[in-house]
Formats: structure tokens, C-alpha cells, sequence
């Protein structure tokens, strides 16, 4: 892209209102601890996770049919609300 496009793209963003932040929510990669004997499923239930079975079981090295151990490390996705540090 030429350098008029970009400078006209970055230059049309505005301040948003607090109303306009509040509905923001970002995606954030965390780790959990299964408990004995639970499912990919009751995990992503238990712990909000906004990933899908098969995703979170390849993320996790995992079989989507697994029953975790106790203590099990788990990454999944979790939303999380916007917040802004200027305000």
C-alpha cells in the first residue's frame, strides 16, 4: 500500500467513548488445572473458555475424548474486559 493510504487509514480512527469501550472484550491465552477425571468439555464449561473442543484438545496435545489427570495444565482462551490505562 502507498504511504497516502496508510496515513489517511491511521488518521481516520477517533477516540472512543467510554460507553463504546465497555463493550470490548479481549482474548486472552491462560493456563488452568483440570480436576480428576474431567473432560476437555466440563473444563471449557468450568473455566469459561471461548474455544471450541477440538481446538482446546490440539492446543493441548491432546485426544477431544480425553479424561484429564488432577493438575492437569491446560491452555484454553478466556475473554476478558478492555482496560484502558489512560483513563
Amino acid at each position: 500500500p502507498n504511504a497516502k493510504a496508510v496515513h489517511q487509514t491511521l488518521c481516520s480512527f477517533r477516540k472512543s467513548l467510554d460507553g463504546e469501550l465497555e463493550m470490548v472484550n479481549l482474548f486472552e491465552l491462560q493456563t488452568v488445572h483440570s480436576k480428576k477425571s474431567e473432560t476437555i468439555g466440563q473444563l471449557s464449561e468450568r473455566t469459561s473458555n471461548k474455544l471450541n473442543l477440538s481446538l482446546t484438545a490440539l492446543i493441548n496435545d491432546l485426544k477431544q475424548e480425553s479424561t484429564l489427570d488432577e493438575n492437569t495444565i491446560i491452555k484454553i482462551i478466556r475473554g476478558v474486559p478492555y482496560q484502558s490505562v489512560n483513563r
